[in-house]
């Protein structure tokens, strides 16, 4: 058994690191993605209404051709980025050489970035030293803002450059499966859900439109607010080495070191101090709040898209795969992944919280994933699609969705009611279908041990055939 176990690891281990590593990189692709497509077609709209004015009223002094001329450019270089952002997302979703040898040269060119990170974080420090010994609050609140902003392009170059690798490293057979488009679902449906984010059942939200509507436009604005809040943040982190820089390590240094080096902590110094800190937690407030708002959009989105179970059956006429817990834990909790920090920070309001939400985006491309509605819910959560049965007991309802689901997925726990459905699925020959996971609370050795005994035993099996080959 530990020997399995062992083999086990030694497969799946490297996968998951490189996944884990790939993933961040898709986060920021689909992230750039939505920007750049939708701060073009914003651009479009309005430099085409601008031009039109300014050619009517004569206000601008260039002849119309040229401004058209002016306009086409500046739209058509920004097109190719928002073009080159989309297929780069493509090729990193998809696992692609060419995906890696991108975001490789992006890693490389990052370098550039990290020299001038380091130039202008001495210039700001040597400010930050001599406000410090005068100024010990203000000091230690400048020098923690030159720490962060000194650790955020270090860090987003290394897991650039990771993921690069990972992805290049990509075995063949893996970059299959990521191609490989998802069954059951439609060219319209894959691209809504993808470039925007959507949650899996979104296209299963038709009726009412106006929940249909309030959930794309909150998709939409979720994904817009994040991408400002990614890209705030790295034009205030990062540094370009221009005269219009704008990054806080290059601000810092030139305005403290122009009025507060040499001389002593005056009135002058003092107030510019506190203006630059006020300028600061202001840009780290707008980016927070973008954040904030962006992880609310995606959850009432969620709220939206959740469904019933004849809601979903008459949406949806596949055979359902069915998900089999306790009620007393509607939702199986799971530990969110280890992703580094920007992973985490994108992934606000949408990480996989429990395994409900886990199967849903997972296997709805296979069928409808339903489950029994616990009779204590207010109103449905998102995850699988519930059924609240007032005319039949809950034993038959499982055993009605058992026998016309093509998949059943039972979370084993140590409750009487998850024992009577192994026994049902048993009885019933319904085992060829089903797929039995361990609840999480039951990881420790001894009492997965114990778990893995007794369904053995209700599947009617030898014990050695639940364990594996002694060695």
């Amino acid at each position: 058994m530990h020997q399995q176990s062992a083999a086990a690891e030694g497969l799946l281990d490297p996968q998951e690191r490189r996944l884990r590593r790939i993933y961040p990189l898709i986060l920021m692709s689909t992230i750039y993605k939505q920007f750049w497509i939708t701060f073009v077609s914003v651009f479009a709209v309005f430099a085409l209404a601008l031009g039109i004015i300014a050619a009517i009223h004569g206000s601008n002094p260039d002849p119309p051709t040229r401004q058209l001329a002016g306009f086409a450019l500046s739209l058509g270089v920004l097109a190719v980025v928002a073009i080159g952002v989309f297929f780069l997302d493509l090729a990193t979703r998809r696992c692609t050489i060419a995906g890696g040898v991108c975001w490789l040269l992006l890693a490389i060119v990052s370098i550039v970035p990290l020299i001038w990170t380091l130039q202008f974080l001495a210039d700001a420090l040597g400010g930050t030293v001599h406000v410090i010994r005068e100024l010990p609050v203000q000091g230690a609140l400048l020098l923690a803002s030159l720490a962060v902003c000194a650790f955020i392009p270090f860090h987003y170059s290394w897991v650039i450059f990771r993921g690069a690798l990972a992805l290049l490293a990509a075995p063949r057979a893996e970059r299959k499966a990521m191609s490989e488009p998802s069954p059951g679902t439609t060219f319209a449906s894959r691209f809504l859900i993808g470039f925007w984010s959507l949650p899996s059942t979104f296209e299963f939200v038709r009726r009412p439109r106006l929940r249909f509507a309030a959930a794309f436009v909150l998709a939409i604005l979720a994904a817009l607010l994040l991408s400002s809040a990614l890209v705030l943040a790295l034009v205030i982190v990062i540094p370009t080495g221009k005269d219009t820089d704008l990054s806080w390590l290059r601000f810092v240094g030139v305005v403290l070191n122009d009025i507060c080096v040499g001389s002593p902590p005056t009135q002058a110094c003092v107030a510019l101090t506190n203006r630059v800190l006020l300028i600061g937690g202001a840009a780290a407030l707008v980016v927070t709040v973008l954040l904030a708002l962006g992880a609310g959009a995606r959850a009432l989105v969620r709220r939206l898209v959740s469904v019933s179970l004849d809601h979903m059956q008459r949406a949806d006429e596949r055979t359902p795969v069915l998900f089999l817990r306790a009620f007393g834990d509607d939702q199986v909790p799971l530990k969110p992944p280890r992703l580094p920090l920007v992973a985490r920070l994108l992934e606000l309001g949408h990480r996989q919280s429990n395994l409900d939400r886990m199967l849903v985006d997972e296997a709805t491309s296979y069928g409808p994933v339903v489950a029994l509605g616990n009779p204590e819910d207010k109103r449905p959560p998102y995850g699988a699609a519930r059924g609240y049965f007032e005319d039949k007991t809950w034993q038959q309802a499982a055993a009605d969705l058992a026998r016309t689901s093509s998949v059943i997925v039972i979370c084993i726990d140590s409750t009487d009611g998850i024992w009577w459905e192994v026994e049902h699925l048993t009885a019933s020959r319904h085992l060829g279908k089903t797929l039995f996971l361990i609840h999480p609370r039951h990881r420790d050795a001894e009492a997965n041990a114990s778990l893995i005994k007794r369904l053995a035993e209700g599947l009617r099996l030898p014990a050695d055939a639940a364990l594996g080959p002694r060695s």
